[in-house]
């Protein structure tokens, strides 16, 4: 018997039906026969990447999990993530309960793990770094403006000498510099004409050389940062050419190294050479700083989930195993940056936005047409959340500063003064107190707290911030608990994304341009819930409609008939 847990982040099921009505999803489509969609799955709270995974691999809630977010409040942690006070939610140091992979591990089963959340670093044998291991992350993307007219930020483009060459126009040079703060190498950037105008960027330097076409990804780029080799590719185009003078863009992908996992040398060696280098997940950071247009983002971002389906049809095709375990982040990064727009009031972005998010259904049924001749194999496909449009953003920490209750480092200005403050907020959902607050001062500030927030109105809509407030010790009826859990629980509504990002901003901004839609607000809304489809001999074996994420753990040990502790979850299986 085997098993495929294929986790495409962020999937809406609503969504994913009405693609498959429209013809956009024929894999799919040719598979109904021998599906089961439980129609009322249940995901965590918060609704996020890190808490949903940790559900499905422990079948615990996120009190007994340790996973309350993708950002934790841990201040003695020896593992920071982003602050001196939080970890990584989608770290497996990050889990208190067993995942799943050991208990299959024990009962002697063989797995194949590659880029799922809370993976890495490896707890079993046979896993593949990927999304959200930056271990082999190496330098961010960048944007260079290449120009011949002086220009402020431009790297001068200087005309080379003709060298016996039928064109008019003289190939043009610029250096440029990838990596600085790494000491990066030099690369020289050389525009060549064609038929009177230029049209082709050939790049060159460290021994490597690319020729590039407009608007077109090149070939991997090998390069040397700091000892380390990683590989990045690079994308130009033409901004203005005129009689005189030309301009150009050029921009390279996130350098990552080798992929990371802790497969034997040879298998490692064959996944690299058959799957290619790992993108990472697509430039979203790029794109949110403004360095990639949403057309340079969608590229690499679709490439990016390529790379997952190669991943899995090399699974299928060379690996030996009783269950495989695969992640895709595409939906979620898709779903972020365009699931709002596509009600925008402005046609040619609104058009663009549902040819986006149709392109990336598209893609998810590509990916299941890989198990689609599969007809003795269990697959789960699941989803962590689904996603609502939103439109205003709450800076929390700078609403807590309002009211003289945080205090900020002088010497990390980004970081809160954990000692100083009496209130801070740790995304996604969590108001901490200070705890060395004498108590009656703790139980007055938490409750004058809730009675201030749940009141909180939206200065430009009118609009109630928040749908609930929930005390730390009421938090139970969501799952949550304990140490990582706040002292306040906040539970906003579907149109406000909450920051926990410090700055000298106002509380209340419109959302950022990149995050139009979210997964924040309560998990009974209807667009937040979660995919969780069943495909496989044993269709006709379910009955029920309602799930819940955490009872994928113990449906696949009861398939594999391997007991298990208590759990929170409960097998989908009669």
């Amino acid at each position: 018997m085997k098993v495929i847990v294929l986790s495409i982040d962020a999937a809406r099921p609503d969504i994913l039906e009405s693609q498959v009505k429209l013809g956009n999803m024929p894999s799919l489509e040719g598979m109904l026969d021998r599906c089961f969609m439980f129609k009322q799955c249940e995901t965590t709270y918060p609704p996020a990447t890190a808490t949903a995974h940790a559900a499905m691999i422990t079948g615990c809630n996120p009190r007994t999990s340790g996973i309350t977010g993708n950002l934790i409040y841990d201040p003695g942690t020896s593992c920071c993530y982003l602050y001196s006070y939080t970890r990584s939610g989608l770290d497996s140091r990050s889990l208190l309960a067993t995942p799943v992979w050991k208990t299959l591990s024990e009962g002697g089963l063989k797995q194949l793990i590659i880029a799922f959340p809370l993976s890495w670093p490896p707890v079993v044998e046979n896993t593949i770094g990927g999304f959200y291991n930056y271990e082999s992350y190496l330098y961010e993307d960048e944007l260079y403006i290449l120009s011949t007219a002086p220009s402020r930020g431009a790297i001068p483009l200087k005309p080379i000498p003709f060298q016996e060459v039928e064109e008019t126009l003289p190939p043009l040079e610029a250096t440029f510099q990838i990596a600085y703060r790494l000491n990066g190498p030099f690369f020289k950037a050389i525009l060549l004409p064609e038929n009177g105008s230029y049209a082709k960027l050939m790049i060159v330097g460290d021994g490597e050389q690319l020729v590039l076409a407009p608007k077109t990804w090149s070939d991997w780029l090998k390069v040397d940062l700091n000892g380390s080799t990683g590989y990045l590719k690079f994308r130009f185009e033409i901004i203005s050419q005129g009689h005189k003078d030309v301009t150009i863009k050029l921009v390279h992908s996130e350098i990552y190294s080798s992929i990371v996992s802790n497969l034997d040398s040879k298998l490692s060696s064959a996944f690299e050479k058959a799957v290619g280098h790992f993108l990472g997940v697509g430039g979203a950071y790029g794109f949110s700083k403004g360095r990639l247009s949403q057309e340079e983002f969608l590229e690499l971002l679709f490439e990016s989930h390529d790379w997952v389906k190669r991943a899995l049809r090399f699974a299928i095709k060379e690996v030996t195993w009783d269950i495989l375990w695969i992640y895709t982040p595409l939906l979620d990064f898709l779903q972020h940056a365009f699931l709002g727009k596509t009600s925008s009031e402005n046609e040619s972005e609104k058009a663009f936005a549902m040819q986006a998010i149709r392109e990336g259904y598209r893609k998810v049924d590509e990916l299941l047409n890989e198990v689609k001749p599969l007809k003795d194999v269990h697959v789960f496909a699941v989803s962590d959340h689904g996603m609502c449009p939103l439109k205003r953003q709450l800076r929390v920490n700078n609403l807590l500063r309002e009211f003289k209750l945080l205090y900020r480092r002088a010497d990390k200005p980004h970081e809160i003064d954990i000692d100083k403050s009496k209130a801070f907020f740790i995304e996604p959902c969590h108001i901490f107190l200070n705890k060395h607050m004498p108590r009656s001062e703790f139980e007055d500030l938490k409750f004058w707290l809730k009675s201030v927030l749940l009141q909180l109105k939206d200065p430009v809509t009118g609009e109630r911030v928040f749908e609930d407030i929930m005390l730390k010790e009421d938090s139970h009826k969501l799952g949550l608990g304990g140490d990582r859990t706040g002292d306040l629980v906040l539970i906003p509504s579907p149109n406000h994304h909450l920051s926990g990002m410090l700055t000298e901003d106002t509380p209340f901004s419109e959302s950022p341009f990149f995050l139009t839609a979210s997964h924040e607000t309560s998990p009974l809304h209807e667009e937040l819930k979660p995919l969780l489809l069943y495909l496989g001999p044993l269709h006709a074996s379910f009955s029920q409609t309602r799930a819940k994420l955490l009872d994928l753990y113990p449906t696949i040990l009861s398939l594999f008939k391997i007991r298990h502790g208590e759990v929170d979850g409960k097998s989908l299986l009669a």
